[in-house]
């Protein structure tokens, strides 16, 4: 995925399961905390990530994971943001 750099991203990550899934992102291995109020990212009630005033910074390769009792699913995406 690419993005030019002061557009708003959003990486899709549309579950669905039953019990409702859990979502976590993560950034290049590393977890995102949503809840921590120190970063940008956002997560809107599709499981997606909202990349607000994206910049070269957030070039990364992403991954969604989704899990519930059932089992987990991941999804990889590559953004590329330029400018």
């Amino acid at each position: 995925m690419t993005a030019v750099a002061g557009d708003d991203v959003i990486l899709p990550c549309d579950v669905v399961g039953v019990p409702d899934p859990r979502i976590h992102w993560r950034k290049n291995h590393a977890a995102i905390d949503l809840y921590n109020m120190n970063h940008k990212y956002l997560m809107d009630d599709t499981g997606s990530l909202v990349i607000p005033a994206a910049d070269a910074d957030d070039s990364a390769r992403y991954l969604c994971v989704a899990e519930n009792d059932a089992g987990l699913i991941t999804q990889h995406i590559n953004l590329v943001v330029y400018g």
